[in-house]
């Protein structure tokens, strides 16, 4: 029985199930990680202003997070940090409660690298961050 315990553990470590390559941290410090299973999927959109934008989609129970996570925190800036490094400070302006996220004002040259993080194809710290 150990050997499939083990081969479990190996294979969340693997596909980066145990990593937050997205965490958002609100002025209280509170932190919202969420893992590669957390996020379904990840593309480049134009924002409402035609710039490109990233849209992430979550799944379910981590998009209930995120909610919660908004409603207490709206009016107030959060941080959004990808591989551990901040690359947006935006303001909460309502909760997010459909489980999609647009990261806008993003650096064009940061796109695709952030994008292969979101969509499982490079690790933090393997050409991810």
């Amino acid at each position: 029985m150990k050997p499939h315990i083990a081969l479990l553990v190996a294979s969340l470590w693997a596909t980066g199930a145990t990593a937050a390559p997205l965490e958002m941290v609100g002025q209280d410090q509170v932190t919202l990680p969420f893992t590669l299973i957390d996020i379904r999927r990840a593309i480049i959109t134009p924002d409402p202003a035609g710039e490109p934008a990233i849209a992430i989609t979550l799944d379910g129970d981590a998009a209930l997070r995120l909610g919660m996570f908004t409603t207490k925190r709206t009016g107030q800036p959060i941080s959004i940090l990808i591989c551990s490094s901040e690359v947006a400070q935006p303001v909460v302006i309502e909760p997010i409660m459909g489980g999609i996220v647009m990261l806008t004002g993003l650096p064009q040259d940061d796109l695709p690298r952030i994008l292969s993080i979101l969509n499982r194809e490079v690790a933090c710290g393997n050409g991810g961050g």
